[in-house]
């Protein structure tokens, strides 16, 4: 079992003022992804052609109409974050301590343990590397962020940007939280690595 202790602040990456589906972002990251030799990895299985692969279909479209997704086995985000304010739950997740298998979503391909024991959070914007958030959706994450912490006193929040090479989520993060009274203890020190 791991044990849930960051939760990640993403955007994604999408222009300002579009509407973003929880059906998209799933076929965007679990559609077939074209891997270098050819071949399509989707769920975590190899298939050599577009035609071997199962007959499924992800937010009603056939998944052998989404090669180029990233191939995932999870969308990458427990929670989405509409224009509007609205929280659409992608994933499911208990309230405790532990990140249970079922629970897991990476947000992107990465080896960082944070990834690992995140919980991961997406508001749809920041396409162009920029803090595009709404008031509604500024509310929401606040909210969010807040109830987060409520619920897991140690938990320690940041921005992707902090752990990889990306302007993601299009703030500086630990600033922001420090303006909505956030405690320190809860503001992760990880370096951004790579700046805004």
């Amino acid at each position: 079992m791991r044990k849930l202790t960051h939760y990640v602040i993403h955007y994604t990456a999408t222009p300002k003022g579009r509407i973003v589906t929880g059906d998209q972002l799933r076929q965007w990251h679990t559609g077939p992804a074209k891997l270098p030799d050819g071949t399509l990895r989707y769920k975590g299985k190899i298939y050599n052609t577009v035609f071997e692969l199962p007959k499924e279909s992800i937010g009603g479209v056939s998944i052998d109409k989404l090669v180029g997704g990233r191939g995932w086995r999870q969308v990458g985000y427990a929670d989405l974050i509409h224009i509007d304010g609205r929280v659409e739950n992608l994933v499911p997740y208990d309230e405790n301590e532990q990140v249970d298998p079922w629970e897991i979503t990476n947000g992107i391909l990465s080896s960082s343990e944070i990834f690992d024991n995140a919980r991961h959070i997406v508001y749809a914007g920041g396409g162009t590397g920029q803090d595009t958030r709404t008031p509604e959706q500024t509310t929401s994450l606040i909210n969010k962020v807040k109830q987060t912490i409520n619920r897991h006193p140690d938990i320690l929040v940041l921005g992707h940007n902090q752990i990889d090479k990306t302007g993601c989520p299009g703030f500086d993060v630990a600033a922001w939280l420090r303006s909505i009274g956030v405690e320190e203890k809860n503001i992760s020190k990880e370096p951004i690595k790579y700046g805004l």
